[in-house]
């Protein structure tokens, strides 16, 4: 069976490195015969330092469906077109925006006050900040601050990209038209599947799943749920739990 997994506030707490034990339970998954898929807002360059190495050969979905790395390899990616770009571009810097543009592992933080946020971005040694003209290709656009940013949330619906929110963030980033992680997924993989999440992102996921599993209770999330894994002090354990029980009912 495929599993796909969310990162943060799924496998991942307050940004930390997974832990062992969900470590070893994932890869207990693989030597079972189970595939895993980790599929994230985030890009390549932070989804990385988050996991064991044994576990850096798995497909990526990163950047909300944008990107997808496997076996340590670019294998896909739908990037915002030049014109789209150029329209994105003159909008933020019209609201003053400080904005993260991102392609698998560069990237390119633009804006005044941009220095603040460059610890917070680079997280891999092989990451490469460069100037935007530079980069392969645009995957996404992270809003990191602004001014008023309705000229651009009105503007959104006549070009071709889509905004992605994140449950309790003021921030939100940009892809291009349809990306969406169920998209990315679907694009390499037409089995079924078990996915775990708790973000707006993931809804798509949910509504496709053969079984899906939120952590947490956010209410557009859980009303698509199957099952739930409520953030307590037993957390990490319960979630183990149930990813050995959907393994075993799930049976290669």
């Amino acid at each position: 069976m495929q599993f796909v997994f969310d990162l943060d506030g799924t496998l991942i707490f307050e940004g930390k490195r997974m832990s062992e034990n969900i470590t070893n339970t994932l890869l207990g998954l693989q030597t079972a015969g189970h595939t895993v898929t980790f599929a994230s807002a985030r890009s390549i360059r932070d989804m990385l330092p988050v996991l064991d190495q044994r576990l850096v050969d798995a497909r990526l979905i990163s950047a909300n469906g944008a990107v997808i790395w496997e076996q340590r390899q670019l294998r896909r990616f739908v990037g915002i077109d030049t014109d789209t770009f150029a329209r994105v571009q003159s909008l933020l810097h019209s609201i003053g925006a400080t904005y993260l543009v991102e392609a698998s592992t560069d990237y390119a933080i633009v804006g005044n006050d941009a220095e603040p946020y460059l610890p917070s971005y680079v997280h891999l040694e092989e990451a490469t900040a460069k100037n935007v003209d530079e980069l392969p290709f645009i995957g996404k656009i992270l809003v990191l601050d602004c001014q008023d940013p309705t000229p651009l949330l009105e503007a959104i619906p006549t070009m071709n990209v889509t905004r992605h929110r994140h449950q309790g963030e003021a921030r939100f980033d940009l892809t291009a038209k349809n990306v969406s992680k169920h998209q990315a997924f679907q694009s390499v993989c037409v089995e079924e599947f078990v996915v775990f999440g708790n973000d707006l992102n993931d809804v798509p996921l949910f509504i496709q799943a053969n079984h899906s599993v939120i952590v947490g209770d956010f209410p557009p999330v859980h009303i698509h749920a199957n099952e739930q894994v409520p953030i307590t002090s037993r957390t990490e354990a319960a979630l183990v739990e149930s990813i050995q029980k959907l393994a075993e009912k799930y049976g290669t």
